[in-house]
């Protein structure tokens, strides 16, 4: 029994050990997204922030983003942006898929992350971690540095 119990730890644990390489790209060990250009603004503690990050699929299939979270934040939620009748809205997204072999920007002024009730200052240079959670239940964390726009 413990030795099951061991091997299902060691396999939840290889897929959110991460790597960054020296262009800032970012690989977690078996997952099927490379993240790069991972940013946020500066915000300060207990308000709203925005994360913006380029994900690229090198999966052979599609892959779904159903949710995110953040070392940062109280909550965390795919958001996107949009002009409506002249007026600019601001909607939460269930969920991101990105084809296979394709590449998805999160900008401003479009797909981001919402960082809900900051729990720290976000200071120029700063880190935080923002974690993609698959469909298929993987997580794929993403360190972003806190940078002016």
């Amino acid at each position: 029994m413990k030795a099951a119990r061991t091997g299902v730890l060691a396999l939840a644990t290889s897929t959110v050990v991460a790597c960054t390489t020296s262009d800032g790209e970012s690989q977690v060990e078996h997952s099927p997204l490379r993240v790069t250009s991972a940013w946020a603004r500066p915000a300060d503690s207990g308000t709203i922030g925005g994360a913006y990050i380029t994900i690229k699929n090198i999966d052979s299939v599609p892959v779904i983003i159903t949710s995110v979270h953040s070392t940062g934040a109280q909550s965390a939620e795919l958001h996107e942006s949009m002009m409506h009748d002249g007026m600019a809205h601001m909607t939460a997204r269930p969920s991101v898929r990105i084809a296979r072999d394709s590449t998805m920007a999160m900008v401003p002024g479009g797909l981001h992350v919402m960082l809900n009730g900051l729990t720290r200052p976000l200071l120029v240079g700063d880190t935080l971690t923002v974690t993609f959670i698959l469909n298929d239940g993987r997580r794929v964390p993403a360190p972003v540095v806190v940078r002016s726009p």
